[in-house]
């Protein structure tokens, strides 16, 4: 009778990026080229720590353990930020539906309050453009509406001119191209 191998409490736990339960072994090299066994998730591609090697062969037990995938990771943080970004544009949409709020809007701009917050994105990007980082930074534009008035310094990004542009005519804001 054949018997199996303990599975490493790694591959036993949920994700601790998305809770999800799907976490196989897989292999990949570091940046100094040695080989480390981890978990990886089946939904956002995070990995797991480490298992050891003798851990991870006992578990495969002779068979191929397969290489961790970088693009299963990427594919779910696009899908993430698509998400994101489609969240972020309904928000503005409906922000933008209320009577005033370009009014509103316009007037918080020239407060106090958003010119010491946009002093401190300005600074913290150096003066330069975070879209591209050859420009110097004119604008700091709003990642997220969600805290509007109450920014956290992290929905703040400090762009050039044209960044700016290419953010409200890429398609991403596009109900910001209509009139005011």
């Amino acid at each position: 009778m054949e018997t199996k191998a303990m599975v490493p409490a790694v591959l036993e736990r949920p994700c601790k990026a998305c809770k999800h339960d799907d976490i196989r072994l897989r292999y990949r090299y570091l940046s100094n080229h040695s080989l480390q066994y981890v978990g990886q998730c089946q939904r956002c591609g995070a990995a797991t720590n480490a298992i050891s090697k003798q851990s991870a062969l006992a578990f495969a037990q002779g068979e191929e353990i397969p290489e961790f995938s970088t693009a299963l990771r990427e594919e779910a943080q696009h899908a993430n930020k698509v998400a994101s970004d489609e969240r972020h544009e309904a928000l503005l949409a409906q922000l933008a539906e209320q009577p005033g709020f370009w009014e509103r809007y316009a007037e918080y701009l020239a407060t106090e309050r958003w010119q010491q917050i946009r002093a401190k994105v300005l600074r913290r990007a150096g003066g330069r453009c975070e879209g591209c980082l050859d420009n110097p930074a004119t604008q700091v534009h709003h990642l997220s509406y969600k805290h509007l008035g109450h920014e956290f310094l992290w929905e703040l990004v400090a762009i050039c001119d044209t960044c700016h542009e290419r953010c409200h005519n890429e398609g991403q804001y596009d109900f910001m191209n209509r009139t005011r």
